[in-house]
């Protein structure tokens, strides 16, 4: 399952943070975990769709200042990628 704040706009990409895909939403945890439980629910994940990806719309519009990391929006994203990844891993099937 993924998921693509600028699905069919052209030129999508970074230029989103601009507001380029005319009013479309990123992704944000809940809606992360509402797709994966709907994946198990479903019965999808036991059938082996067990990925999810965020292709854009996740990170926040400036790096971390130490590394340069690209990191999630934390308000997106109050958890952080790492939690949320563990959290869908442990899922019954687990998640990617």
């Amino acid at each position: 399952m993924g998921w693509n704040p600028c699905a069919g706009t052209p030129g999508a990409g970074q230029e989103w943070y601009e507001g380029a895909c005319g009013g479309s939403h990123p992704p944000n945890e809940t809606m992360v975990r509402t797709v994966a439980a709907a994946l198990i629910r479903s019965g999808l994940a036991g059938k082996g769709y067990t990925m999810l990806e965020l292709d854009d719309g996740w990170p926040a519009p400036a790096r971390d200042n130490a590394t340069g990391a690209i990191v999630a929006d934390p308000n997106l994203f109050p958890s952080g990628m790492k939690k949320l990844a563990a959290d869908l891993g442990a899922m019954t099937p687990p998640l990617q």
